[in-house]
């Protein structure tokens, strides 16, 4: 018999609600881990770079990401490094690689400018059919003839230009330009994301940062490749060659 003062006993909990409470924990836990690691590249990476929304996901190569069907490009006007105007499609009639850089850049830009070179070295018998193009983004700062130094002193065959911040603006998205300008003007109205590295440019001013892809251009004007920073010479001479015998095929 039981006491009349005794505590009655706590009822005891279902095994089975347990273990599917465990589960629930469990699975919240690796969620959260996902979107943590899915995060924590973004905000580490030291320069934005951005994709033409049209832009497949997919590549011949490490690094290329052609575009099918190839995109119409805007004609626009720039600066050439003699002083002289000219348009994108003044350089119509052979396959165009061009990177938008600035002369006191103190890294991706030399870098890419030395791939351009080592392929241009690769090309062989196709050499007369490529041009290589170096875009100032920086007309704060970059003359003429700073470009046309900077450039020779690369490849004498490379052709220097300028755009200022009006055509910049106009042609940034079918490119996915990115350009944080000195002062904080930012050109293309885009912004850089927080945490991008501080440092200073070839001349102790101020860096510009900017997103980093190179565009292989076909003959007609069209967008035919995005290619990423770092990407070897080797594989833009064979996109290079790919797309080439696609247009003669």
């Amino acid at each position: 018999m039981t006491e009349p003062n005794a505590p009655v006993p706590a009822p005891r909990q279902p095994i089975a609600l347990l273990v599917l409470l465990l589960i629930l924990i469990g699975g919240l836990l690796v969620v959260g881990l996902i979107a943590i690691n899915s995060l924590a590249p973004a905000m580490i990476a030291p320069t934005a770079t951005y994709r033409p929304t049209n832009t497949p996901d997919i590549g011949t190569d490490a690094g290329i990401t052609p575009l099918d069907p190839p995109q119409a490009l805007t004609d626009f006007l720039m600066i050439r490094d003699d002083g002289s105007l000219i348009r994108l499609s003044d350089l119509s009639g052979k396959y165009l690689v061009v990177y938008f850089g600035y002369t006191n850049c103190p890294d991706f830009c030399p870098l890419t400018l030395t791939e351009f070179v080592r392929a241009r070295s690769l090309l062989g018998d196709l050499t007369e059919q490529v041009n290589f193009a170096f875009i100032s983004i920086d007309p704060l700062r970059d003359t003429p003839a700073m470009i046309r130094d900077y450039v020779q002193n690369f490849d004498e065959s490379f052709i220097g230009i300028s755009a200022d911040y009006a055509v910049l603006n106009q042609i940034s998205p079918e490119y996915g330009l990115v350009i944080d300008a000195p002062d904080g003007e930012h050109a293309p109205g885009h912004e850089m994301p927080e945490g991008a590295p501080t440092m200073a440019a070839l001349d102790g001013g101020e860096v510009l940062n900017h997103s980093t892809y190179s565009y292989l251009i076909d003959r007609e004007g069209n967008l035919r490749a995005i290619i990423s920073f770092n990407t070897q010479a080797e594989a833009i001479v064979r996109e290079i060659e790919r797309v080439m015998a696609q247009d003669a095929g």
